[in-house]
């Protein structure tokens, strides 16, 4: 039995990508006064945006951190949906949409589905994971902005 253990240099940039998230939320919270409630989506996004900025504007990094830097930036967008999902759900006219609503996550569902099931142009080498997780991402922040266009009230 083959055990994937994460490497040294995997540790130090998971180390680094949890320093980072949790210095943005304590900033976040040093902030926040009495009248300015923190958005966790924003402060998902605004971590997202900072690590996207890293990923394209640093090219000294190798590929193994390119695909664990846009697997976070890909977690990041998923938390973000995810927070988003909830402020839909508890909307106090949810139960009116409701059914919709459903028809409309089916199809976000099949969408998603269909992206990563559909072969990477670099199929077979080390940057296929990275590609998947940039075209996840991309469609994931595409979901989010059509969800707050459509069903924030």
């Amino acid at each position: 039995m083959k055990i994937n253990k994460v490497s040294p240099y995997g540790k130090a940039v998971l180390k680094v990508a949890a320093i980072i998230v949790l210095l943005l939320l304590a900033f976040a919270l040093g902030r926040r006064s009495a009248n300015q409630p923190i958005s966790v989506d924003k402060e998902l996004h605004r971590t997202q945006s900072r690590l996207q900025y890293l990923l394209m504007n640093d090219g000294s990094f190798t590929q193994v951190y390119l695909t664990n830097l846009t697997s976070y930036i890909r977690q990041l967008a998923d938390m973000e949906l995810y927070w988003i999902n909830l402020q839909i759900w508890n909307q106090p006219n949810y139960g009116k949409i409701e059914e919709e609503y459903g028809k409309d996550e089916k199809a976000w569902q099949e969408r998603l589905e269909a992206e990563i099931n559909m072969p990477s142009d670099f199929e077979g080498g080390s940057m296929a994971p990275m590609d998947l997780n940039l075209r996840v991402t991309t469609l994931i922040n595409e979901r989010i902005e059509e969800i707050k266009q459509k069903w924030m009230k």
